[in-house]
């Protein structure tokens, strides 16, 4: 099969009580707070390989055989002359091949690659939809020898315009990826040299799993979906202005203790005003463990936090994030919600995002209301009032939850993702930060395990000498990925660019 991939216990346990990043918490969440890691706590998940070590020489008579890089510009050239002409400086490439499987796998075998092949198109095709602004999702299309490679045509995601990335202006959303991909091939000569002329650039394609871990990581997400830097800006760009925001505005709110995602007590509010009449935003309050919480239900109209977590509506349905401190400074991760599949336990803008709310909204039950229904004398009959106003009743809360999940999980089949499916992009984002078995440092290589097994000698040795052990660190791989492509290919027809 294509590159085996296993996931421990921990892992999937991780991945599916991932709650970050969004206006909704977990429902009624059992675990006891004492399961959570202290805000801002390291927590480590361990490292391990993503198949059995295999000895130098393999044991598997039947190893996965993923496209070269031979064959992989070959058909992508092939695919860009057959486009038109117009088309062609718009056009760039994904690869699946890594996943592609052996040549006399079994059944069962087969059958496990084309899972991964599946859940590597569906990743792809999510997250360039959801890191779009045009009103239609839009699946790339599968090409080439056995469909494995994507076509992405820049004009359908709004990526063709230039980004500001890191201080450093690109000429588009690719530009921008790739120039933050570790393992992007730059190449020049041969065939390479002909894509360059036609596409305009010298990374014409990605590895599907570099392409969605670096895509997704939270800058380079806020730059291609070109997300301001603050909330207040963010809510003036989608029309919600000072005379909607919470204090007067049309709102529902809610507070609850048991978020499963934080050991305070959380809030959340949904927009309801007529800025986003097919869409929806909703914000949450998170806290740092002091009694300041407990102004959520103390002050239960406070718009004060320690942070924010946003989820809003895109165009074309499917949900963006944004995540912020207590002022609403932009942030790339969640400072006090807990996402256990992260190397330090926190919510990572896209993926811990991705994950938790991968089926829509997630189902909570607001105490707050309750609480100052049964305290009255702690308040005064203006906040009794907008507390009635603003926190509506479960079945009404319920009724908007169900409206958004419904519109997110549609806007996800439109993007390729079959309902009831787990997210892809989460998935192989996780499993790209994992260690390397031999066979995939192969794929990732564009070699298969005999052509590895007989180039091992030239790679830098901190890359031979982990690969041999079945286990090689995704750090040290990136650190030497340009070197080893270079030992590889630098005197092939099609070279890397930058070999010394």
């Amino acid at each position: 099969m294509g590159v085996r991939a296993t996931l421990s216990t921990l892992r999937v346990a991780g991945v599916l009580w991932a709650t970050a990043c969004g206006g909704a918490a977990a429902s009624g969440d059992p675990r006891p707070s004492a399961d959570l890691p202290a805000p801002g706590a390291e927590t480590h998940v361990p490292r391990e390989s993503l198949g059995r070590p295999v000895p130098l020489g393999g044991d598997d008579p039947c190893p996965p055989q993923p496209l070269t890089l031979s064959d992989t510009l070959s058909a992508v050239l092939s695919d860009v002359q057959a486009q038109p002409a117009s088309s062609r400086p718009f056009l760039r490439y994904v690869s699946v091949g890594q996943f592609r499987p052996g040549p006399c796998d079994a059944d069962g075998e087969v059958e496990d690659a084309r899972s991964a092949l599946s859940r590597a198109r569906m990743a792809v095709s999510k997250l360039v939809n959801g890191m779009s602004r045009e009103p239609a999702a839009m699946v790339p299309e599968a090409v080439g020898p056995e469909g494995l490679l994507l076509r992405l045509d820049l004009r359908n995601y709004g990526w063709q315009r230039p980004v500001t990335l890191g201080g450093q202006s690109y000429d588009d959303a690719w530009q921008a990826v790739a120039a933050r991909a570790a393992i992007a091939l730059e190449l020049e000569g041969g065939v390479a040299s002909e894509l360059s002329r036609e596409l305009g650039t010298r990374v014409p394609v990605l590895l599907s799993s570099a392409f969605v871990a670096t895509a997704s990581r939270g800058e380079s997400y806020y730059a291609v979906l070109g997300l301001p830097d603050t909330l207040v800006e963010l809510k003036r760009e989608l029309g919600i202005g000072a005379a909607e925001d919470l204090d007067t505005g049309p709102w529902a709110r809610a507070a609850f203790s048991n978020s499963g995602t934080s050991k305070e007590p959380r809030g959340v509010a949904r927009y309801r005003g007529t800025a986003l009449p097919d869409g929806y935003f909703w914000q949450s309050f998170e806290y740092a463990p002091s009694a300041r919480s407990e102004a959520l239900y103390l002050e239960p109209l406070t718009a004060r936090a320690d942070a924010h977590q946003v989820l809003f509506s895109l165009p074309n349905g499917l949900p963006a994030y944004f995540t912020t401190d207590g002022e609403g400074a932009r942030l790339v991760a969640a400072r006090f919600v807990v996402d256990p599949a992260q190397n330090n336990g926190l919510g990572a803008v896209t993926s811990s995002c991705l994950s938790c709310h991968n089926g829509g909204i997630i189902t909570f039950e607001d105490t707050a209301r309750s609480f100052v229904e049964d305290n009255t004398d702690l308040f005064s009959e203006a906040v009794l009032a907008r507390v009635r106003e603003t926190f509506p009743s479960q079945r009404e809360m319920q009724a908007l939850m169900d409206a958004d999940s419904q519109r997110i999980v549609a806007a996800a089949q439109r993007a390729g993702q079959p309902e009831g499916a787990p997210d892809p992009v989460s998935r192989l984002f996780l499993d790209y930060d994992f260690s390397l078995s031999f066979d995939q440092l192969a794929a990732e290589l564009f070699l298969d395990r005999a052509s590895l097994i007989e180039r091992l000698p030239s790679l830098p040795e901190e890359v031979a000498a982990a690969a041999t052990s079945g286990v090689l660190e995704r750090s040290v791989f990136e650190a030497h990925y340009l070197q080893a492509a270079c030992a590889l290919y630098g005197a092939a027809e099609s070279s890397p660019v930058g070999c010394r």
